[in-house]
């Protein structure tokens, strides 16, 4: 198992932004937006203009990439190079193409009846409603340009489409965060019951809602922390990945674009050792 990775800041909000053929009432900067309604959209599915560049105007450290809120289909493939020069001159990392979807299910789980038993795969009822962020962890690596490409030229929609794209550094603690880290789905659903005792709900999306804790922290690590609560608040974007190994897509949902929830003390229990508990919850 990886030690989890909180990336922040995120580059992409600062950063140039083009290429690729966008629809002009969904352009490509909105992937900037924080807003997940405001969408980029392809004028159509050719690999042409399903890709963008990102000048980050200085060069950057980039560890962590995720496209968030897209509707890739089954099928779409995605590629990340990382250039120290315009015009993709001078490579510093490439990430090949990969799957935007992996499988879902670990084999063994489903039915012997159920389509997936074999591969695991979603469904394409399943991708159509539920779209899980595509993050890839490469190793840590300073450049001013990325490429992103997304290959989808059967997407049935005819386009495709994003909501946000992230990119930053990642930190990483020596000792990874202790046992009895926790996820859950937390609502706003609201119900109301009658006389008669009908219930009427007001549905609202679930947020994911991760805790943990690391008592194993050296000093400048604690610290670290200290300084992530003074950039990011609880208003401050970061994503966070609790195993940067998984590639089980159910496993995959530890990972979210998210917030702090509530700004807990850095402790000191014992010499020269620090100790951070946190709460972080989804960014919807």
């Amino acid at each position: 198992m990886s030690n989890c990775i909180f990336a922040y800041p995120d580059r992409i909000l600062g950063a140039t932004l083009s290429s690729g053929s966008w629809n002009a009432s969904y352009p490509l900067n909105n992937l900037k937006d924080p807003l997940f309604a405001k969408k980029a959209r392809s004028s159509n599915a050719q690999l042409t203009s399903t890709k963008f560049d990102v000048d980050f105007g200085v060069e950057r450290q980039v560890r962590v990439i995720s496209i968030i809120g897209h509707n890739s289909s089954a099928v779409a493939k995605i590629r990340v190079r990382l250039y120290a020069g315009a015009g993709h001159t001078n490579l510093q990392y490439d990430t090949g193409w990969v799957d935007v979807y992996s499988a879902f299910w670990p084999h063994g789980l489903l039915e012997w009846e159920d389509p997936a038993f074999w591969g695991g795969e979603l469904t394409p009822e399943d991708i159509a409603s539920y779209h899980p962020d595509c993050w890839l962890v490469i190793t840590p690596s300073a450049a001013r340009y990325m490429l992103v490409e997304i290959d989808d030229t059967t997407n049935s929609a005819g386009y495709v489409e994003l909501a946000r794209c992230f990119a930053a550094p990642g930190w990483q603690s020596g000792v990874n965060i202790s046992h009895g880290a926790g996820i859950a789905y937390n609502t706003d659903t609201q119900v109301q019951r009658t006389l008669g005792g009908v219930d009427y709900f007001d549905i609202r999306t679930g947020r994911r809602a991760i805790t943990g804790s690391f008592d194993a922290l050296t000093i400048e690590e604690g610290m670290s922390k200290f300084e992530s609560q003074r950039r990011l608040g609880i208003h401050g974007e970061m994503y966070f990945i609790f195993e940067p190994d998984d590639t089980i897509l159910l496993y995959k949902q530890r990972a979210m674009l998210c917030r702090y929830k509530q700004l807990d003390q850095i402790e000191f229990p014992y010499f020269d050792g620090a100790s951070f508990a946190f709460t972080l919850e989804e960014i919807l």
